[in-house]
């Protein structure tokens, strides 16, 4: 695979993980992940990396939201989703900036579910 379509995947996979909606957010980046490891080892670590972040962010998601279900929790719950939003957009925007560079991007919070 050429470097530039091999960034490309990448980039669009980084990217992926910004539509929320209908849990495209992990859809989208485990099918190009899925797709095209085996045409690229940058493809296959990096999809490894975004996969686990979005489930990731979904799981303290569903944690932040369980902590919401309460009066109490809503103070809790609504910044630390606001935050977490935050840290998803900042993060997928500079692992698409990164990959279209060619280099590697770790993401924080990240549990590295899928080795």
């Amino acid at each position: 695979m050429e470097v530039k379509q091999e960034r490309n995947w990448v980039v669009f996979c980084h990217l992926g993980g910004l539509i929320t909606v209908l849990f495209l957010d992990i859809i989208i980046p485990l099918v190009i992940w899925l797709t095209q490891k085996n045409d690229s080892a940058f493809i296959d670590e990096q999809g490894k990396e975004i996969v686990n972040f979005q489930v990731s962010l979904t799981i303290y998601g569903v944690v932040i939201a369980i902590i919401g279900f309460t009066i109490v929790g809503l103070v809790i719950a609504i910044p630390a989703g606001v935050a977490l939003y935050i840290v998803n957009v900042i993060s997928v925007i500079r692992g698409a900036i990164k990959a279209s560079s060619g280099e590697p991007f770790l993401y924080p919070i990240n549990l590295r579910l899928i080795k």
